[in-house]
């Protein structure tokens, strides 16, 4: 059977080829929707849609779609629910107007692994454990405008300490910096600056936000891991 909601739903998705003064092919519609049925037929004469690697395709694209619709729907009450005051975005227009000459280092180990406090670390101590190194930016100015949007929000988010080490937390992801002195910069007039803050500041906000539901979720979750197995991979 063809439903008229069948029909509806094809017709919506010729609708971007047709303005008000266009009439509706409906020979098109319906010659579209009886062939993809012909063809089901066949596919299920022919058993395809028991075969193993179809119905593995089917679940993986099951999974995907309520994974994708469950997103969508996280991220439209986030939207919502997430705003950005006037005085952040003079906080950050403070902040722009700054360039910083940093290192940063990404560890590639949890930073507890380093069994010392953050502010005791230098030089000399990560020359010496090359191992807790994934990436060195050594010292340059840095825009923080030009950071990755997640390390831009977490530096944003609090005061820079300068000359001494700190770390913030992206994820699973640890990272260390110093930030060795500052000059200004012309970032142009806060006017003119305001509404490109506002709108990186509310994506930065509402990405946050995400991040700490998925790990909200995470720690809700039993979740075990075949280690053995896993190092064999």
């Amino acid at each position: 059977k063809i439903t008229l909601e069948d029909y509806l739903s094809q017709k919506a998705k010729y609708t971007p080829f047709y303005n008000d003064d266009t009439p509706v092919d409906k020979k098109a519609i319906m010659e579209t929707l009886i062939n993809d049925i012909v063809l089901l037929k066949e596919a299920e004469n022919l058993k395809m849609n028991q075969d193993r690697t179809f119905l593995r395709e089917i679940e993986y694209f099951w999974r995907q779609s309520l994974i994708e619709g469950l997103l969508k729907k996280k991220n439209s009450e986030i939207k919502n629910q997430v705003k950005v005051s006037e005085e952040e975005i003079k906080n950050v227009y403070a902040a722009l107007k700054k360039e910083y000459y940093l290192r940063m280092v990404q560890l590639s180990v949890d930073k507890s692994d380093l069994k010392m406090d953050i502010s005791q670390i230098n030089s000399d101590y990560l020359k010496a454990h090359p191992e807790y190194i994934h990436y060195d930016s050594d010292f340059n100015w840095t825009d923080l405008k030009s950071l990755e949007p997640q390390l831009r929000y977490r530096l944003l988010s609090g005061n820079i300490p300068l000359n001494k080490w700190f770390s913030i937390q992206d994820k699973k992801v640890s990272y260390l910096l110093f930030v060795d002195k500052t000059k200004e910069k012309d970032i142009g007039s806060y006017a003119g600056m305001k509404p490109e803050i506002e709108t990186f500041l509310q994506e930065d906000k509402e990405r946050e936000a995400l991040d700490l539901w998925l790990n909200a979720l995470g720690e809700k979750a039993s979740i075990v891991i075949n280690t053995e197995l896993y190092s064999k991979i």
